[in-house]
């Protein structure tokens, strides 16, 4: 399984904006071919920082995945964001 982790620094004045956009684009990309699973996640001491966990079967469904529309949309969202957002790719290190 692989992990894709999106970090989001949001102003302050568009938190509720972010949240909405990336729980719809959330709520899309759960149908899609390889998806195990979505999450979105606020911090706890930084209310303007969004967490996107996203869990793919493969790397060729993540892939697929960074090559859509769905990821298009979501960064697209820099423009009301107050840093560019951190993308990390993970996996189990038992799985290797």
């Amino acid at each position: 399984m692989i992990i894709t982790a999106v970090t989001l620094k949001g102003r302050q004045d568009k938190r509720r904006e972010i949240m909405q956009t990336i729980s719809g684009i959330a709520d899309q990309v759960r149908r899609c071919e390889g998806c195990v699973g979505v999450h979105c996640y606020q911090d706890i001491n930084d209310r303007d920082v969004f967490y996107y966990v996203q869990q793919w079967r493969s790397r060729e469904d993540l892939d697929g995945h960074l090559n859509s529309k769905l990821f298009a949309a979501l960064l697209g969202i820099k423009s009301i964001l107050a840093e560019p957002p951190r993308i990390e790719h993970m996996f189990r290190s038992s799985e290797r």
